[in-house]
């Protein structure tokens, strides 16, 4: 994505795949069009699964608003952790946004694992962009325990193989029935608070459905905040 015609052809790419999933019903609406209901354990993931998102970025320092469709893809669930041995995924998010101002090309991912359970723990970062992973290299730090349970604390240090470090508390706060571009879901509002080697700090609370992902959310960091909007997934 670093020129138009690049981003042009994403563009297409997401619009398009984003009518096949509608067509193919991949929305949250229930048979007889209510709420799909809440459960408690979380799905294991495979490659290729996929949800589209409406992204929201807003600039205070310039007023800058950037909006567009991204795509949340695994794209590849067979990569060993040289440091713990863990087997892990790696998903990406990649996108353009439009505003005022011009585009904005977004490309961000990371690495997870799970146990038997389903629970999920952080294993990485990834930088689509580059190509490039950054392992987490002490034994890997629980992000969501699998069942989900209100109440629920994670709080821990990452530590990765580039010396940085993460700093985090997630809490599972409560359970509510949140409207997403897929239709209506109970699910659990989690908030999380982060800090880093790098003296950055972002917040923010996610709803997460256990069958599917996080399905909506907000966050600020030290220069913008962001939300996304479930529109569609293909789960395999």
């Amino acid at each position: 994505m670093k020129n138009a015609f690049s981003r042009a052809l994403l563009l297409i790419s997401l619009i398009a795949m984003a009518l096949i999933l509608s067509a193919c019903g991949g929305g949250g609406v229930d048979g007889d069009g209510g709420i799909m209901p809440i459960s408690d354990d979380i799905r294991f993931y495979q490659f290729g699964d996929r949800i589209f998102f409406y992204m929201t970025k807003y600039f205070p320092s310039s007023g800058a608003y950037f909006t567009g469709n991204v795509l949340w893809e695994i794209f590849d669930d067979n990569v060993i952790n040289p440091f713990t041995g863990d087997l892990c995924f790696i998903y990406d998010i990649r996108g353009t946004l439009q505003g005022g101002s011009g585009v904005i090309d977004i490309g961000t991912g990371a690495l997870f694992a799970q146990d038997g359970a389903g629970s999920l723990y952080t294993c990485g970062k990834y930088d689509p962009f580059n190509d490039e992973v950054i392992f987490a290299t002490e034994p890997l730090k629980r992000w969501i325990e699998s069942p989900v349970r209100i109440g629920n604390v994670e709080a821990g240090t990452v530590f990765y193989s580039d010396g940085s470090w993460e700093f985090c508390t997630i809490r599972v706060e409560g359970a509510e029935v949140v409207s997403t571009g897929a239709g209506r879901f109970e699910a659990f509002r989690i908030s999380e608070t982060c800090n880093d080697s790098f003296g950055r700090a972002r917040s923010g609370t996610n709803w997460f459905y256990p069958p599917i992902y996080y399905i909506k959310s907000g966050s600020t960091d030290f220069e913008s905040q962001t939300t996304f909007d479930m529109q569609s997934y293909d789960l395999r």
